[in-house]
């Protein structure tokens, strides 16, 4: 009897222990993150004319310089999951005469309802776009000018996505509304407009059966005053084992015909990244960017094309990655708009129709 009574008490503890273990939250906190120093030397530039172009790396010039701090908190307690993401330095900026500061880039929490429906609320992107704002995250260490023109926006809201499987799936929410034409698009958002944004997104893997294929489609109605739409189609190739395709269109239709700042545009951004060795990586983009600017002198319409090629080399060290690059922009010769692009010869006073400069990254990931 007395061994029974043992056994039984030993069962119930380890049942008890068991149940505990259950019943225990996830309290783990992961921390991730990069930071990333660069130099650039702008071949129009000088050390005392900061450099304009590209001034998401940076308009220093001719100098090593810190790029940005990047800061992921993710914590999981059961069927919720709070992330955190801060930026600090200057390619979290879209402002290119702002000092280097910081920004939250992230902040919201996700509740999984179950394994095919969540629900997120909080700070976040409206869509996932081919390039990423972060430097470990982009594998071209400058950013192309279309995406300096959509200016990566984040904004608060709300957003569900259904899984359907684990090949397709969609994002649809709703955000507060941010007003580009008064110059608040590096800001969170304008919370005067409220929940007025709807944004979906949708991700397909291998449609149509074609293999290692995999294509997003977007769509973003600007609910605020005298704003348009914006559409985004991405697709992502593996062609070979080493070759790697990749081609982003927007469309951008500003439904404002008044404001002198007030613009339309489209573009075409190409990628091809090829893995040479195990360690090294050769990549190309091409840029093309056509916009429909207002004069401010006559207040018509005048369309603008630009153009880039990037060259970027990335040497992989596992933790560590160095980077050399060099991109070309260019515009039509009877461009002497240039609202929204500006290209100066070494006088920083002359316009010219082109630009170039090279960069030298190395991005720390930890």
């Amino acid at each position: 009897m007395r061994k029974l009574f043992i056994s039984v008490g030993a069962a119930l503890i380890s049942l008890s222990s068991i149940n505990a273990q259950v019943a225990k939250p996830d309290t783990t906190l992961q921390i991730t993150g990069s930071a990333d120093l660069y130099y650039k030397y702008d071949f129009a530039g000088d050390a005392n004319t900061p450099s304009m172009l590209n001034a998401k790396v940076g308009m220093r010039q001719n100098s090593m310089e810190f790029g940005m701090l990047d800061l992921k908190i993710k914590k999981q307690l059961g069927d919720v999951t709070v992330n955190s993401e801060l930026a600090f330095g200057q390619r979290e900026t879209s402002d290119a005469s702002a000092p280097p500061s910081y920004n939250i880039q992230n902040l919201n929490a996700t509740y999984q309802a179950n394994k095919k429906l969540s629900f997120t609320g909080g700070i976040m992107y409206r869509y996932q776009t081919y390039e990423k704002l972060t430097a470990a995250d982009n594998f071209n260490y400058t950013i192309s000018s279309s995406f300096t023109i959509i200016n990566f926006l984040r904004s608060s809201g709300i957003k569900a996505t259904y899984a359907f499987n684990d090949k397709a799936k969609i994002v649809a929410g709703l955000y507060n509304s941010n007003d580009s034409k008064n110059g608040t698009n590096r800001t969170v958002a304008s919370p005067n407009y409220g929940l007025s944004d709807f944004c979906a997104q949708g991700f397909i893997s291998e449609p149509f059966g074609l293999k290692q294929l995999d294509a997003s489609a977007a769509v973003w109605i600007e609910g605020q005053k005298d704003n348009g739409t914006h559409l985004n189609l991405q697709l992502h190739y593996a062609a070979t084992s080493k070759l790697k395709l990749g081609l982003d269109v927007s469309h951008y239709k500003c439904a404002d015909t008044t404001s002198i700042p007030a613009r339309s545009y489209d573009s075409y951004v190409g990628y091809a990244q090829y893995k040479v060795c195990k360690a090294f990586t050769l990549g190309a983009r091409y840029d093309y960017l056509s916009v429909n600017e207002q004069d401010g002198s006559s207040n018509n319409f005048i369309k603008e094309n630009y153009y880039a090629t990037t060259i970027t080399g990335a040497l992989n060290l596992g933790s560590l990655t160095l980077k050399a690059e060099y991109k070309r922009d260019w515009t039509q010769s009877d461009n002497t708009n240039r609202a929204t692009i500006s290209y100066y010869e070494k006088d920083a006073i002359t316009p010219s129709v082109n630009a170039a400069e090279i960069v030298l990254a190395a991005i720390y990931k930890f």
